[in-house]
């Protein structure tokens, strides 16, 4: 249902998003079920086009260029009428969510080999909270742009999909996972780090401080994901 609005919401010429056509609701054996039915876009992820065989540097560049003109269209998207920031400020949802995610691991590996890994994530959510950055600039976010969530055809964005995180938030952590998640071992030779002058280009500032960006990792590597703000119906 959230990622209905976010596309009707969303949904303008040239905006590289799915058009959202049809979405439906029903309980099936008492389990609510909901499903949406957009228009079909071509183009494969920047995942796989970034791993093919064959594909040299200069030919990667041009899609990280892309990659990061494509996230600066979103932060300079005015956040669309139909979407309001909720009550709950942005970071502090983020750590509502971390927070929960590291008790229940805490919880479930009690008594196992992961126990100590559960103390230390638990002291570092803490330590988050104090050293929390300075409050943002705040921007309409993807909340998990990423490669696998966006497409390409001929080294140009095609689409940008998994709109269910998207929010009010600080543009930073989308470039933090923009250059993080996923892991890039798996794909080549090619390593994210490699394509972060491109891709900072491509968004036109220069690549911020390194500690913030990994601020934002730790916090989504703890959970601090997916806290959509409340949307008027």
């Amino acid at each position: 249902r959230y990622e209905n609005k976010i596309l009707d919401a969303l949904s303008s010429p040239g905006f590289p998003i799915q058009v959202s056509r049809y979405a439906g609701e029903r309980v099936h054996n008492g389990i609510p079920e909901v499903w949406l039915v957009t228009d079909f876009i071509a183009g494969r992820r920047l995942t796989d086009e970034l791993g093919r065989s064959g594909v040299g540097t200069d030919a990667r560049n041009v899609c990280m260029k892309a990659y990061g003109r494509a996230l600066r269209t979103i932060h300079d998207c005015p956040i669309p009428t139909g979407i309001q920031i909720g009550g709950t400020p942005w970071l502090d949802g983020l750590f509502a969510l971390a927070e929960r995610y590291v008790d229940e691991y805490a919880i479930e590996h009690a008594l196992d080999e992961s126990a100590a890994k559960a103390v230390r994530q638990l002291e570092r959510l803490e330590e988050m909270k104090r050293e929390r950055p300075p409050a943002p600039s705040l921007k309409l976010i993807h909340g998990d742009y990423t490669t696998d969530h966006v497409l390409f055809e001929d080294r140009k964005v095609t689409g940008i999909v998994d709109w269910a995180t998207a929010t009010v938030g600080d543009p930073l952590y989308d470039m933090a996972q923009a250059l993080y998640i996923p892991p890039m071992e798996a794909s080549g030779d090619f390593k994210m780090e490699d394509g972060g002058s491109a891709f900072f280009d491509g968004y036109g500032i220069v690549p911020p401080a390194l500690d913030v960006s990994r601020y934002y990792q730790d916090l989504y590597d703890l959970g601090g994901r997916g806290w959509p703000i409340e949307m008027s119906v």
